[in-house]
């Protein structure tokens, strides 16, 4: 899959798994590249603070808030 194209809906469901029509919707209007949405998943799975070793670009910054935001809160 080349990494420089932006995603697709298909994209999405295949690098980030499950998520709801709005949340895929939202991805796929950041018109991300498939290598931006694979670094946003790596970052949400990662125990790593975004922002500590390097700065993540804004849009894949946006990407970690969308797919964050169907996530339950810890509590």
């Amino acid at each position: 899959m080349p990494r420089n194209r932006p995603v697709t809906r298909d994209d999405v469901l295949n690098i980030a798994g499950q998520l709801d029509d709005r949340r895929i919707a939202e991805v796929v209007a950041t018109k991300a590249t498939v290598a931006e949405l694979m670094e946003a998943r790596q970052w949400v799975l990662s125990n790593d603070t975004p922002g500590i070793h390097r700065q993540p670009s804004p849009r894949v910054n946006r990407l970690c808030e969308i797919l964050n935001s169907g996530e339950p809160d810890d509590e």
